[in-house]
């Protein structure tokens, strides 16, 4: 899968559903070894994750619920959302 395709098909729904106005700075996807490496910056905080794996079979479904679930785990333990378990659909 092509990091753009990632970008629309998985990362765009998660970041919209999980993240509040304002938290939002930065998100960058590149090819690392073979890899699809995602970096988000939220006020601040850096989370890193790798979105795609040529090792792992993975549909476009599979992958958002998993970043929601990595995601929802950094916001929880981040300094700006204190303990807040946002809701993934």
């Amino acid at each position: 899968m092509e990091p753009l395709d990632l970008l629309d098909d998985v990362v765009s729904p998660v970041l919209r559903a999980l993240t509040r106005e304002g938290e939002l700075e930065a998100v960058s996807v590149e090819h690392v070894d073979g890899e699809v490496q995602l970096e988000v910056t939220l006020r601040g905080e850096i989370f890193r994750t790798t979105l795609w794996s040529p090792s792992v079979e993975e549909a476009p479904a599979d992958a958002r619920d998993r970043l929601a679930s990595d995601l929802q785990d950094f916001i929880s333990e981040s300094r700006f959302a204190g303990g807040d378990q946002r809701p993934w659909p």
